[in-house]
């Protein structure tokens, strides 16, 4: 996802919750899960319908939420389609894993909401924005109209890091605890499940017109811009044409694979799930990710070419028929990716569970198996601007509350727009 924020989202989301903080209630729930030896037994804190009479908010305020909102990579449908692609590929390790991890509301699958919550977490954490996409520029720092090729950092990725740095962390925060259950673990699996979908969107390998968010267009006689149309109308469009609802995510990732289960095997290579090879401080696989969807943009029969010859045409036409196949497959790629790389997540984690159990001296050796240049065990979580490992303490926020506040903001703010507009 790209786009400037004109207002502060902070500033934004504090006001929304004072003025909705009644709709959030001192109520808990327990619930216990098993996962590799480990008994989750947290009490997580869900928001509960309460009859009550919600307060008129200020128009500036509607005006802030506006400001705020913005498109999903891949949209709804394709980033739930992606999830649901990678659900059906889990194996048994993996499984469980995403069971104890994921938030409840999720239903232990990756399909459906899982994938889309990133965005709107976003939302209440705007630090985490640029982890979304990654900016490419040519090696004299200028933008052109076809960047190709990877620039190393910290050219393409600084400040809070980009989706290079985020893969990255995320993953070795899920390997130097081993999966435990954590909120941090909670986190990286949901993050990972929409992060390695945000990577295969070529547009989010690109610097040009702020990701083609900035490149106006028309799609179906309506204004659009480059970026949006790639996201969600191209797949929309697809989806009625083969005769499936654009809500129903679990019909259209059953249409994928069937029509793009070929692409499996090279798209899940140890050139793109890798787990431990490094590159200018990211996980290579990332890199090659990244790379293959930045170069989808310099084809000369796709993407920014076709833009460039003909910017003003309706893009529902000659262009949706030029594009359509390749954003399926990069689809499809994304949801095999999610699973291949939670695969190997579960895998190790579960080999080095069982080794703890085994042995004390090996447990302190396997515990720290995680991304390295050399492929020893180091344990690391990379900074945005450059290589050096730095560790992260856990946080002792609440993740459950303030998922349930962001939840309710969304809503919020969703239903103020219908009652005013």
């Amino acid at each position: 996802m790209f786009g400037c924020q004109k207002y502060s989202t902070k500033v934004f989301v504090e006001i929304l919750f004072e003025q909705v903080g009644h709709l959030i209630p001192d109520q808990t729930t327990a619930k216990s899960t098993q996962f590799m030896g480990f008994t989750r037994n947290k009490t997580r804190h869900f928001p509960t319908k309460k009859k009550t009479k919600s307060p008129m908010l200020a128009p500036a305020l509607v005006v802030a939420a506006a400001a705020v909102s913005s498109v999903s990579a891949w949209g709804s449908l394709g980033h739930s389609t992606t999830g649901e692609i990678a659900q059906r590929h889990l194996n048994g390790n993996a499984k469980a894993m995403v069971a104890a991890l994921l938030m409840p509301e999720f239903n232990r699958s990756l399909g459906g909401k899982t994938p889309n919550w990133a965005d709107s977490w976003r939302t209440g954490h705007p630090e985490t924005a640029p982890w979304h996409y990654v900016n490419y520029i040519r090696e004299d720092g200028t933008d052109s109209p076809q960047t190709c090729g990877y620039i190393p950092a910290p050219s393409t990725c600084t400040g809070t890091g980009c989706v290079l740095t985020a893969i990255t962390n995320q993953t070795a925060i899920l390997l130097n605890s081993k999966c435990s259950i954590s909120n941090e673990s909670t986190l990286a699996v949901q993050y990972l499940t929409h992060f390695l979908g945000d990577i295969t969107q070529p547009l989010h390998n690109c610097l040009r017109d702020v990701g083609g968010n900035k490149a106006e267009l028309v799609y179906n006689s309506k204004k659009s811009n480059f970026h949006s149309i790639h996201d969600t109308a191209i797949p929309e469009q697809y989806a009625a044409e083969v005769g499936i609802n654009a809500t129903d995510y679990s019909a259209f990732a059953t249409h994928i694979i069937s029509k793009y289960g070929a692409l499996k095997d090279n798209a899940t290579s140890s050139r793109f799930v890798d787990l431990r090879t490094l590159r200018d401080g990211y996980l290579s696989a990332a890199v090659e990710m990244s790379i293959e969807g930045n170069l989808y943009l310099c084809e000369k029969s796709l993407f920014w070419t076709l833009y460039d010859a003909n910017p003003k045409q309706d893009f529902n036409g000659a262009y949706y028929q030029a594009t359509k196949d390749v954003l399926n497959g990069q689809i499809a790629k994304s949801g095999f990716r999610i699973a291949a790389w939670l695969n190997a997540i579960a895998d190790e984690c579960a080999a080095s569970v069982d080794s703890s159990s085994t042995s004390s001296s090996s447990s302190s050796s396997a515990a720290s198996a995680t991304a390295t240049e050399s492929g020893a065990g180091v344990p690391v979580v990379y900074s945005a601007a450059k290589a050096s490992a730095t560790y992260v303490a856990p946080g002792n926020k609440n993740l459950y509350a303030s998922s349930a506040k962001s939840v309710v903001a969304s809503g919020v703010v969703a239903l103020i727009s219908i009652f005013l507009f």
